[in-house]
């Protein structure tokens, strides 16, 4: 169970700790700019040897400031929407599939996540959880794959487990249920099956 657990919160960070990137996204001199008239913002776009804009944003003395979006290779469509403020993640990230469905919606502060996030697959919950300062803090889900009924219901302060743990079998009925203090468990264990 130990290693369930582990191996669920590393999940947790993998989908929401990526920053997505094209391989110009750092490197503005590959950047098309242009003033931005009654500002000291600038128009940056990025575009691929075919002439296709792959990236676009607005700069502010050299660093990304406002929203930021990274286009899909194949079709006309967003694959991540960002906030920036002087070069940091600050505000809504989003990120979509090749078809325009939202695949991660979380929040940044300070180029730490801050705030609820929902992981998405096929345009349903596939995890949701609450970030303080970049770390899990309060109840994270994950949700049975295919259908919207939770599987695991873990809680968190400061990314350490932290209270009631729960877990439902596809019809939602509890099957484990433990209780843990600052990363240890303390109680709990299977729950008897309904009659």
């Amino acid at each position: 169970m130990k290693y369930l657990l582990f191996f669920s919160f590393l999940f947790v960070l993998a989908s929401c700790g990526d920053k997505a990137a094209t391989p110009a996204a750092y490197n503005l001199e590959a950047f098309d700019l242009t003033d931005i008239p009654g500002s000291d913002l600038k128009r940056a776009v990025f575009k691929n040897e075919k002439g296709k804009v792959m990236e676009s944003g607005t700069i502010r003395n050299g660093k990304r400031h406002g929203t930021w979006v990274i286009y899909q290779q194949e079709r006309e469509m967003p694959k991540s929407v960002a906030s920036y403020v002087d070069g940091v993640l600050n505000g809504p990230y989003l990120e979509f599939t090749p078809y325009g469905y939202t695949e991660l919606s979380c929040n940044y502060s300070n180029d730490l996540l801050d705030g609820h996030f929902v992981k998405f697959k096929n345009n349903r919950k596939l995890e949701e959880g609450y970030y303080l300062k970049g770390k899990l803090d309060g109840i994270y889900k994950k949700y049975y794959d295919g259908v919207e009924a939770v599987q695991q219901e873990l809680t968190y302060k400061q990314d350490i487990l932290d209270g009631e743990n729960i877990y439902y079998n596809d019809k939602g009925e509890v099957t484990m249920r433990y209780t843990y203090k600052n990363g240890e468990k303390v109680g709990g264990g299977i729950v008897s099956a309904s009659k």
